[in-house]
């Protein structure tokens, strides 16, 4: 009986094609490339930028960099939080253009970065725009594919995000930085935060259906 159950909970090829028919895997997919690629782009370039293209001290080129990790760890608290009660899809768009906003915010002030106002900017952006990766993959794909084949879900996103993201991504950047300039780095972060926009855009909202679900379930207990 044991022997039975365990083969009827594998995975076939047939399940893992049930994934690709479902739309927020798929764009799924396309925001873990672009939250990964712009992850690894950012962190990649962006001290690098500070240091060369702006007139930022190197104490303020340090807390930027500092405050910025720091609120991206705050992020993954505070908008999954506010996702519970506003909804998933409003809050991973919100997300992403905080993302946009961050490379954006050191070009267009990189002649006046020892100011306060693009600190605070750079650090608001980090706070909205961190959590994108955990939103995207783990809340929304996770709450819309079968509970059996989550973690193969999360196993496609994450690859597909590492190796088109976090390594074709970052390399082609640095190509391009090479012959046109460091800002021409953060501009190809920015294109990785708009595939967040786009999924953003047209994912379908799935907190209302895991509480339906949630309340069947606590119904048939009952």
């Amino acid at each position: 009986m044991k022997q039975k159950h365990e083969e009827n909970n594998k995975i076939s090829a047939k399940d893992i094609g049930e994934l690709f028919k479902t739309r927020n895997f798929i764009l799924g997919i396309i925001g873990a490339v672009g939250s990964i690629g712009f992850t690894l782009c950012l962190s990649t370039y962006a001290a690098a930028f500070l240091a060369n293209e702006t007139n930022a001290s190197t104490g303020r080129l340090s807390l930027m960099i500092a405050a910025s990790g720091i609120m991206g760890m705050l992020s993954n608290i505070v908008l999954p939080a506010i996702s519970d009660r506003f909804g998933r899809k409003p809050s991973y768009m919100i997300c992403s253009i905080g993302l946009l906003l961050s490379p954006l915010v050191l070009i267009v002030f990189k002649s006046n970065m020892n100011s306060s106002l693009p600190l605070i900017l750079y650090c608001l952006s980090f706070l909205v725009g961190g959590c994108a990766m955990s939103l995207n993959t783990y809340v929304i794909v996770g709450e819309s594919v079968n509970p059996m084949l989550i973690t193969t879900a999360y196993s496609i996103c994450l690859c597909a995000g590492e190796i088109i993201g976090g390594t074709i991504g970052p390399a082609v950047a640095g190509v391009v930085a090479n012959k046109y300039g460091l800002t021409m780095a953060l501009v190809f972060a920015m294109a990785f935060a708009g595939l967040c926009l786009l999924a953003s855009v047209f994912m379908k909202e799935t907190l209302k259906e895991t509480a339906t679900k949630e309340q069947e379930k606590d119904v048939v207990n009952e």
